[in-house]
């Protein structure tokens, strides 16, 4: 089940709520007006705020992997999307770890850690 039509049941449930207020063959009281107003956005303001933190990032995971190939990586392992950056982890042309992480917004490399290629620790 998608996060999204869990954001739209909540949102029409801030609208019934605020429906519920108003009465057809009745004016409503300014006062009670205010009251469902300010109900409704109470409850559907976490969600519509959940919703554009999970917006699309402005580097996808194409231009991720091309900025990592540019920083060594030639295989890339596992890469994913997490809290506003592109965490991609593979190695290099010896064989050694590396870890990236991009800002998502403008693909800025935030760390990079290399470890000693395989072949490099095992000794004679």
């Amino acid at each position: 089940m998608s996060g999204r039509g869990n954001n739209d049941d909540n949102a029409l449930f801030a609208k019934l709520i605020w429906i519920s207020f108003i009465k057809k063959d009745t004016a409503m009281p300014l006062r009670t007006c205010t009251a469902a107003s300010l109900l409704a956005v109470v409850i559907a303001a976490p969600f519509a705020f959940a919703q554009a933190q999970t917006a699309a990032p402005a580097i996808s995971m194409e231009q991720a992997r091309r900025i990592a190939t540019e920083n060594g990586v030639v295989r890339i392992e596992e890469i994913e999307l997490d809290d506003g950056q592109w965490e991609i982890e593979g190695r290099d042309a010896a064989g050694a770890e590396i870890e990236l992480d991009l800002r998502a917004s403008d693909g800025m490399v935030i760390k990079m850690e290399r470890d000693r290629p395989a072949a490099a620790s095992a000794g004679p």
